[in-house]
């Protein structure tokens, strides 16, 4: 979406910010993710698992923050509930 790769989730995240979003939240794989609003830019990181599958990481990731937001969470755990999720995901291979 930036036409360009970052090393940094943090950077990313604040970068697509400032097209224009109120905050944006950007993925990190094993690193965890990255999240900046009008507040803070953090990563978020990730508990280092054995790895079983990855496949639906990112569904489930998705789906938890998407359910914390809707009930008004903040996006900080939000965000981290998201990572805890994908990681228990990817360390047992299915959803718990």
């Amino acid at each position: 979406m930036l036409g360009r790769h970052h090393d940094d989730p943090t950077v990313a995240a604040r970068e697509l910010r400032k097209l224009g979003p109120r905050a944006a939240v950007v993925t990190a794989g094993p690193r965890g993710a990255a999240y900046s609003d009008a507040d803070d830019t953090v990563l978020v990181p990730a508990q280092q698992v054995n790895v079983i599958n990855t496949s639906g990481a990112g569904d489930t990731f998705l789906g938890t923050l998407a359910a914390r937001l809707a009930h008004q969470f903040p996006l900080f755990h939000a965000v981290a509930d998201g990572v805890a999720a994908a990681t228990n995901f990817v360390r047992s291979g299915k959803q718990q």
